[in-house]
Formats: structure tokens, C-alpha cells, sequence
């Protein structure tokens, strides 16, 4: 499958913002940086099933359940593998010199293998959770409810391919009505819990279900012969951006707004996935930076702990610390965790 050089770069600038809103928000500036930082984690659950709805074929990776156990496999290498390393590191390091706490045994095990979004979040000390809350619920979302609904879409990819549009679509629409009507904080929910089910299950599923719509979508527009490709993508581009600027990028947007969000990024992916435009053109140059995304993500948290502790809020110290440490950990230890994901699959295949 081709690689989508514009989403990595976009991963990247993702991981910033990520970085951003819980610098300043969590140090007490919320004016600084919108609210709405907290969709980014909506694209990347969006891309994640736009590119594995992609990337799946049936004729080629067998069974659903041989399908199911080596999808689950490759994720655990590469979602929790580097998470484990991080947070054991946190926990025999920062945190024992930051708090004179200990973590017992069933925590450990709770957060280490991201079982908190599954009903065992147990209420931790903010000092003890600060670095599975802030990260945790999202990369268990990815690594367990991804398994399962990855495996289903593949299902129906298998069995009744023509029908997975449809189901997806009525999905969106079940899963948007829950929201809409029991979610407290409109799409910042994780661990609160509706019919005993965190709602972070329900947030992970609206947002897979629109990226498996819109890579269905990707894949018939990308088989029709467009007459001006070049200037519509080059407007079409300039237009989704402004219209996430214009109606998410201000302090005092309409948070309702928050519920599409994933059509709208789902859009967006769809356009910059064609790379056609100036500005894919301008992104494409620092595609490589998407590398670092995920170690930017799970890294970023021990910083910020560390600079709240001692009351330290310097935005260049933080950026800079994340930005090196994830380079580390990206060049020394997650690149050979990627390799290590498809030595095992490969081989088992």
C-alpha cells in the first residue's frame, strides 16, 4: 500500500498540538490554545481506520480469526511494547523521585497493559495517573476495541463487502445519538461510564466507523478520471483547512460542533490523501517527521509532569525536551520495535 506522505507530516503536527493543549491547559492557560486540541486524538482514530480499511484484503491475509490473532499481535508490538518501556521507565525513575508514593502491584498491572479504558480505571492519585490518564485510554481504545472492530470490518469485507458502507454508516449514526444525548463534555469523555460501558468506546467507534466510510469513499473517488484535478484538490484543500480553522480553531467555538468533527477530519483525510495540491506539495517535504508522532505522544506526559512538579512553564524547555527524547526512543528503541512487528508476522504468516 502507498505511503500517504501529507497524513504523516499532518501525524506530526498532530502530536504537537496534542503536546500544546495539555502544556497549557493543564498549567492553567486554557486561553491559550482552544479546547478543541482534544479532537486531534478524532484523526488519528480516523486515520487509523481509514488506512487499516485500506490496507486490509481478504483474498490475501486468510480467515477472519487468523486475521484477527495477527492484527492483534502486530499491535501489541507496536502499540504496547513502547508504552510499557515508557511507563516502566516513569515509574522506577521520575515518578519515585517526584512523589514519595508506591503503585501497587494490581495498578501496575491495570496501567501497563492499558487495561484502564476497559473499566479499571480505579479513580488513581493524579500524581500516579497523570501519565496513563493523559495517553493510556486512547492507545487501549487503539489496541483492544481497534482488534475487535478492525476484525469485524474485515468480516464484512470478507462476507458481504457491498454492505460494509451501509453498516458503517448506520453505525455513525447509533453511536453519534449516544453521544449526543449522554455525554456530559460534549467529545472530551474517556472513563466516564454510560449502561457500566466507558464512553470512550463509544467516542473510538464513532471515529473509526467515519474513517472506514471515508476509505471506501478514497477508494471510488480514486478510480474516477476527474477533469481538473490539480486546481479543484488545490481549492479543495485550501477550503477544508480554513473551514477547521473557522469553526474549531477559536476559544469560544460551538462545541456541538465537536460531535462531526470526524466526518469533518474524515474529509480532509480524503483530499490531502490525493496529495495533489500546493500545499501537499509544501507538507510532503516534512513527511518524515510523522515518524515521531507516537513516541511524542506517550513521551510527552512524563515532561509535563516533570515541569508542573517544579513549577517550571517554559514552553521552549518542554517542546525541546519532548522533541529529542521522542527522536531517541524513535531512532533506538521504537524503530526496532517496528521491525520486530514484521519479522513476527511475516514469519508466522
Amino acid at each position: 500500500m502507498r505511503n500517504f506522505l501529507v497524513l504523516e507530516t499532518f501525524r506530526f503536527i498532530g502530536a504537537i498540538i496534542v503536546t500544546l493543549g495539555h502544556f497549557f491547559w493543564g498549567n492553567g492557560h486554557p486561553e491559550a490554545i482552544p479546547n478543541s486540541y482534544i479532537l486531534v486524538v478524532e484523526f488519528f482514530f480516523v486515520l487509523s481506520a481509514f488506512l487499516i480499511t485500506l490496507k486490509q484484503n481478504p483474498k490475501k491475509q486468510g480467515k477472519t480469526d487468523v486475521y484477527l490473532n495477527n492484527f492483534f499481535l502486530g499491535r501489541c508490538i507496536r502499540i504496547l511494547f513502547p508504552y510499557m518501556i515508557v511507563l516502566t521507565f516513569y515509574y522506577f525513575t521520575v515518578f519515585r523521585i517526584l512523589y514519595p508514593l508506591k503503585v501497587s502491584l494490581f495498578r501496575y498491572f491495570v496501567n501497563i497493559f492499558l487495561l484502564q479504558i476497559l473499566g479499571l480505571n480505579d479513580n488513581f492519585p493524579i500524581s500516579e495517573a497523570n501519565v496513563t490518564v493523559m495517553v493510556a485510554w486512547a492507545l487501549g481504545l487503539e489496541l483492544y476495541i481497534g482488534t475487535i472492530f478492525f476484525s469485524i470490518v474485515y468480516f464484512v469485507k470478507r462476507n458481504f463487502k457491498e454492505g460494509l458502507f451501509f453498516i458503517c454508516l448506520i453505525m455513525f449514526v447509533v453511536f453519534l445519538n449516544i453521544m449526543k444525548k449522554y455525554s456530559p463534555n460534549y467529545m472530551d469523555v474517556h472513563y466516564l461510564e454510560i449502561f457500566n460501558i466507558p464512553m470512550g468506546i463509544f467516542r473510538i467507534i464513532l471515529s473509526y466507523t467515519s474513517g472506514t466510510i471515508f476509505a471506501i469513499f478514497y477508494k471510488f473517488v480514486k478510480e474516477k478520471n476527474i477533469k481538473y484535478k490539480l486546481i479543484i484538490f488545490n481549492i479543495l484543500e485550501i477550503l477544508v483547512l480554513y473551514f477547521i480553522i473557522r469553526f474549531y480553531g477559536k476559544s469560544n467555538y460551538n462545541r456541538e460542533n465537536e460531535y462531526i468533527f470526524p466526518i469533518v477530519i474524515g474529509i480532509a483525510i480524503v483530499i490531502f490523501a490525493h496529495e495533489i495540491g500546493f500545499l501537499s506539495f509544501i507538507l510532503k517535504k516534512f513527511s518524515h517527521l510523522g515518524k515521531l508522532s507516537y513516541s511524542i505522544y506517550v513521551i510527552h506526559p512524563i515532561f509535563y509532569e516533570i515541569l508542573r512538579h517544579y513549577k517550571i512553564f517554559n514552553l521552549p524547555i518542554y517542546l525541546l525536551c519532548i522533541i529529542l527524547s521522542s527522536f531517541l526512543f524513535y531512532f533506538f528503541v521504537e524503530k526496532n520495535i517496528i521491525k520486530l512487528k514484521y519479522k513476527t508476522i511475516n514469519k508466522k504468516c
